[in-house]
């Protein structure tokens, strides 16, 4: 087991790395409407639903997958049997962070679910 404990302190920042190019993700797609010349590319070939469609999919699988990592370091923690694990300061960084992308998220989709309803 000590090559598992050796992978989990060098990739320690996993969590807050998959959180980050979500936002950075989240933020293209907002300004692809706006601003980037691809958006009119992929509205004349026809296929800016199914692009946005699977960056909506890549959003919510990769959220799991931090979700699920984050997870793993607590129950971690808590068992107490790795030798490399991170403190509980980083641990709970991360899952504060997780928590605000979460609500974000969720802060989105009640946005977009009240746009529906307004018929916009």
């Amino acid at each position: 087991m000590r090559g598992l404990a050796d992978i989990r302190t060098k990739l320690s920042g996993r969590v807050r790395l998959i959180i980050a190019a979500n936002v950075l993700v989240l933020a293209a797609l907002f300004t692809a409407y706006t601003l980037n010349p691809l958006y009119d590319v992929l509205k004349r070939v026809g296929l800016v639903d199914a692009v946005s469609w699977c960056i909506y999919a890549l959003l919510f699988a990769s959220t799991l997958f931090a979700s699920w990592l984050c997870l793993g370091d607590v129950f971690t923690k808590i068992r107490g049997g790795a030798t490399g694990q991170r403190s509980g300061k980083a641990i709970a960084l991360d899952g504060a962070l997780l928590l605000v992308w979460c609500l974000v998220l969720a802060g989105i989709c009640f946005y977009g679910f009240m746009l529906g309803l307004m018929g916009l």
